[in-house]
């Protein structure tokens, strides 16, 4: 159903700890209804890193340095991609998700970045700065 893979994989557990989505305030261009879509996370994440994101306490650079599974393709879903964790396995009770609230690979604007509550599906933005859990997924 989406060009370039068939399954995305979340996984099996939170990374340590919280993170910034980024200790930047700049625009890195990965906002509106396309950086939202499914199939943007991989991309986002990597223009995120690119804009200077890239120390350990960034989610989208911890989210590419994760090796679970063996895998080094992880990264930082979009909202529509977090979505359908909350929706299909959050919601199911599957995932060991905690009550939190979970960075997207998708800003809103220069200062702040997308976010999903997994205790009760809202959506909203935080500050950039803000310490936030997140789930990093990988596409095949």
């Amino acid at each position: 159903q989406y060009p370039g893979f068939d399954y995305l994989e979340a996984a099996p557990e939170d990374l340590p700890g919280s993170y910034r989505w980024c200790g930047s305030y700049t625009s890195v261009g990965v906002s509106g209804w396309e950086a939202n879509a499914m199939g943007r996370g991989q991309a986002n994440t990597d223009a995120i890193i690119a804009a200077g994101c890239d120390t350990a306490s960034d989610a989208a650079q911890a989210a590419k340095s994760y090796a679970g599974g063996g895998q080094t393709d992880w990264f930082l879903p979009s909202m529509g991609e977090l979505m359908l964790m909350y929706e299909n396995l959050r919601q199911a009770g599957l995932g060991a998700f905690g009550y939190a609230d979970y960075w997207s690979s998708t800003e809103y604007d220069a200062g702040h970045a997308w976010f999903q509550g997994f205790y009760d599906g809202y959506q909203n933005i935080y500050s950039k700065a803000d310490n936030l859990s997140f789930r990093p997924v990988l596409a095949f």
